[in-house]
């Protein structure tokens, strides 16, 4: 009997020991894998492979559509869940197997393609480009069968080390198994719980003007024949697994061979009866403004013209759900959002360049104000960006003006907070070139002070209902009068001027019964920390309906302002003078 106790003691001593044995080789060969695997491939896809939502709609390509398609502003503005499923160099053929290898994980409504190097049969990409493309994907019988299948044909020599090999690609550890030197081996990727804030996009940032682009007449034909051998396979395999295929052509200074390919595809839109969409005779883009680098891809301000124009395609024509507006997914959706929007202003304070940063402007997620020095000319292209500024973002005046201590200066504000952003000043060097003044420095500050101390800004609101309102009537002022989201509340609609010009005239009408309230200020300046800097400002004299309210300096800033309130009846006219100096701060 004891003897038996003891056999079964050791016999599940053996078990339990060979149990973690298992376990402890699972476990470090699962590490050893994930160190092994590509690691942009794995940050790319990493939400893609979430369970957190789904995404009906996804977009395959290049690094074209990786450059030119915002998820994160499909969904702000048009409440539609997507991903950016491109790859960088990848061709159709390799597309067409991360399209394949996707749908065993989800499966959308919609699978928009980019049609670039649509031409042809042999998958002509590069083996670290498939690492980056299919790494992310576990081992499976179905890669093994897509992967067997893509590079069956290849552009590249059996010998050439460009070639990719479909087991290197299933299995990561043959790869170091000869060449270990290829991977730098890194035990942080374990603990890096990082993610690709842009949903698989990428933001490409920099204003480069392309080299004598034409593009080729909308009505010309081609004397090439072209295959489309692996978009014909695209559209069918969508067929058959009840996904609608969508096929656009994202625009770019493509030679005019490329420019032709991707005419080509306009017979297999008809062949198929498919929608294809050829960005480059649409006008959605501007080549002076909106390109990264000076042959290929779309910056910020680019893909947010593209990803627009396919916003109001997408919802227009497929009845896609508002992902906003569902309780299931809106959390997470809001949760990515801002977590989006912080890397937005990361990239915004991170530029040294002008026109990098008018280019990131062109964002309805920003209101702005910009000051020009009579001492700095701004050039075409920087012209185009600031006017294209004043279009997307609620641009609160651009002024030109003698000042010797600033050449430009830049206000950011968040444009739903109303929150600072960043304020960035340029100055000219001795070289003449224009550089960012480091935000840092004291002497940064001290030229804020001496740039805003003519700035007045007047708050105006008639309080009561949320429908509550004023409409300006008359404006001496240069500026317009705006209306920050900030500003609309349950108690009305506020409207705000900033005015560097010493007095102002306006009139309005009063829209519902309430009490309206005048607020004079100065500018709103916060340093590099966030901290709000005192711009004081000398009111001198301030008129209503022609009644001195007063007549003697009064010295405010934003948050030491002057109130004057009056109770108010529907339609009541108002008008106003001000009068104001500059202030030493």
């Amino acid at each position: 009997m004891i003897g038996k106790k003891y056999f079964n003691r050791k016999n599940a001593g053996r078990a339990g020991a060979v149990i973690l044995t298992l376990f402890l080789i699972i476990f470090f060969l699962n590490c050893a894998y994930k160190i092994l695997q590509n690691d942009y491939s794995v940050k790319k896809f990493k939400m893609f492979f979430s369970g957190k939502t789904d995404y009906e709609v996804m977009f395959f390509g290049s690094s074209h559509v990786i450059n030119s398609v915002f998820p994160m502003q499909l969904y702000n503005d048009y409440g539609i869940a997507s991903y950016n499923m491109a790859s960088h160099n990848s061709r159709i053929p390799a597309t067409y197997g991360t399209f394949k290898l996707s749908l065993k994980y989800k499966k959308p409504k919609i699978a928009v393609l980019d049609v670039l190097w649509g031409n042809g049969k042999a998958n002509s990409t590069k083996l670290d480009s498939a690492h980056k493309i299919f790494d992310a994907f576990p081992p499976s019988v179905s890669k093994f069968a897509v992967l067997s299948e893509i590079f069956k044909e290849s552009s590249w020599d059996e010998n050439d080390e460009k070639r990719p090999n479909v087991m290197e690609l299933l299995n990561p550890f043959s790869l170091y198994h000869s060449r270990w030197a290829e991977k730098d081996i890194k035990l942080s990727s374990l603990f890096d719980f990082s993610y690709n804030r842009e949903l698989g996009a990428e933001s490409r940032i920099a204003v480069s003007v392309p080299d004598n682009f034409k593009l080729v007449d909308k009505d010309s034909v081609s004397s090439f024949e072209f295959e489309y051998y692996w978009i014909e396979k695209f559209i069918t395999y969508c067929r058959d697994h009840d996904i609608i295929p969508v096929l656009i052509a994202v625009p770019f200074p493509a030679t005019e061979y490329d420019q032709y390919v991707i005419k080509g595809v306009e017979d297999v839109s008809k062949k198929f009866d498919v929608p294809f969409i050829n960005l480059f005779y649409e006008n959605t883009v501007d080549f002076d403004t909106d390109c990264y680098d000076k042959n290929s891809h779309l910056n910020p301000s680019g893909a947010r013209k593209v990803t627009d124009y396919l916003g109001r395609y997408l919802s227009e024509n497929f009845n896609l759900t508002d992902y906003r507006s569902n309780p299931k997914y809106a959390k997470n959706w809001n949760e990515w959002y801002a977590d989006y929007k912080a890397l937005l202003h990361e990239n915004l304070k991170r530029q040294n360049n002008l026109k990098n940063v008018l280019m990131l402007l062109n964002n309805s997620n920003f209101t702005a104000e910009i000051k020009i020095s009579d001492r700095y000319k701004l050039d075409e292209v920087e012209q185009k960006l600031v006017s294209q500024v004043s279009e997307a973002c609620s641009l609160q005046n651009v002024s030109y003006e003698k000042n010797e201590n600033c050449d430009v200066a830049i206000a950011v504000f968040d444009a739903n907070t109303r929150k600072p952003v960043d304020n960035i000043f340029f100055n000219k060097d001795s070289s003449g070139a224009l550089v960012k003044v480091d935000m840092s420095e004291n002497k940064a500050i001290e030229d804020a002070r001496v740039l805003y101390k003519n700035t007045a800004r007047l708050d105006v609101k008639n309080c009561g209902a949320a429908d509550n309102a004023i409409e300006i009537l008359t404006n001496s002022s240069n500026n317009k009068f705006e209306c920050p989201s900030w500003y609309k509340t349950e108690t009305g609609v506020g409207q705000w001027l900033h005015s560097d010009e010493k007095s102002v005239d306006f009139s309005f009408k009063c829209i519902g019964n309430g009490n309206l309230e005048i607020l004079l200020r100065g500018k709103d300046f916060h340093d590099n920390k966030g901290a709000r800097i005192p711009m004081k400002v000398n009111y001198t004299k301030l008129m209503i309906n022609d009644e001195v309210i007063f007549s003697e300096p009064k010295t405010v800033w934003h948050d030491q302002s002057f109130k004057w309130t009056k109770l108010v009846q529907d339609g009541e006219l108002i008008k106003v003078h001000v009068e104001w100096e500059a202030c030493e701060n």
